[in-house]
């Protein structure tokens, strides 16, 4: 009796007939194949549960006191807001900002233009000065992901990349509003965030 094992990994995934075939000649006397105990299986595959992304932000909202044309405002230790990376796994979060209707958001403050400077960092680090923001801080109104040297500064412990499930970022922001505006009413911007894989 003699065991043959025949790898079929290549038809994976695909519906396949299995035949056996002798072929001989007429000086073969011989009875043929005995084929028996015929066993079809695989591997086990070890799969990764679905991956999940999600966030939760805390609070959802930062309120500006009333500023003056082409005046800036940043946020201190009081009012961070809490970013939890609520995914079942490592996550890099993003950012993007939407203007308000007759705004923009840009590199730097203008008519009817503002900037928007974010910073992620360990909860425990101490409240980035307003030096802290850099030019590679500026939100757009595109989605922006956080890197080792985007939305963080070196005084920073920790930053938004390759954040762990369930670990907490303080962000804090840095608003400048625009030069010249005809709008004397509150306005209302919206920074979305959100995680993508690391």
């Amino acid at each position: 009796m003699r065991e043959v094992v025949v790898d079929l990994s290549n038809y994976s995934g695909q519906s396949v007939l299995l035949r056996w075939r002798l072929g001989t000649d007429s000086s073969d006397a011989g009875t043929g194949w005995l084929v028996d105990d015929v066993k079809i299986t695989s591997e086990p595959q070890i799969c990764e549960p679905p991956y999940t992304l999600s966030v939760s932000v805390n609070p959802g909202n930062w309120d500006i006191p009333f500023i003056e044309n082409g005046g800036l405002e940043w946020m201190t230790a009081a009012n961070k807001i809490t970013v939890t990376n609520a995914s079942n796994g490592p996550a890099t979060l993003t950012l993007y900002a939407t203007a308000p209707t007759g705004w923009s958001v840009g590199e730097d403050a203008g008519n009817e233009r503002f900037f928007l400077k974010t910073l992620f960092m360990a909860m425990t680090d101490a409240e980035p000065t307003q030096n802290d923001f850099g030019a590679e801080d500026v939100l757009a109104d595109v989605v922006k992901a956080a890197t080792a040297t985007i939305f963080t500064f070196s005084g920073a412990t920790k930053n938004g990349v390759s954040v762990p499930a369930s670990e907490q970022r303080a962000l804090y922001f840095l608003f400048g509003s625009p030069t010249e505006t005809s709008f004397t009413s509150q306005r209302q911007i919206t920074v979305t965030v959100g995680v993508q894989p690391p």
